[in-house]
């Protein structure tokens, strides 16, 4: 049996920022799963299983898929996690 689990959006709540970022670009795109899927190369079902928060992307599909749905990659991506650079804890590093 093939039981997926959800990521632990508590624990990384970025992935949350994530799925729901992906959901929204593509939408605004106006794409569907599977023409999403096929412009990337990809299955429909992990397009959805990444818009849920089955899956974790790589940085390199993220960047092509960033191209697909016509969007810096940057925008997918929470801001705290671009700047600056903070420990686990959430503090700046100096």
């Amino acid at each position: 049996m093939n039981r997926r689990i959800k990521i632990d959006h508590g624990l990384w709540p970025e992935m949350g920022h994530l799925s729901q970022e992906l959901k929204k670009a593509r939408a605004t795109a106006g794409l569907t799963l599977e023409q999403a899927g096929q412009a990337v190369g990809v299955p429909p079902d992990y397009i959805d299983k990444l818009e849920g928060g089955y899956n974790n992307p790589s940085i390199q599909f993220l960047c092509a898929y960033a191209r697909v749905l016509k969007v810096p990659a940057g925008d997918l991506l929470p801001r705290e996690l671009l700047s600056p650079v903070r420990t686990r804890e959430g503090q700046a590093l100096q």
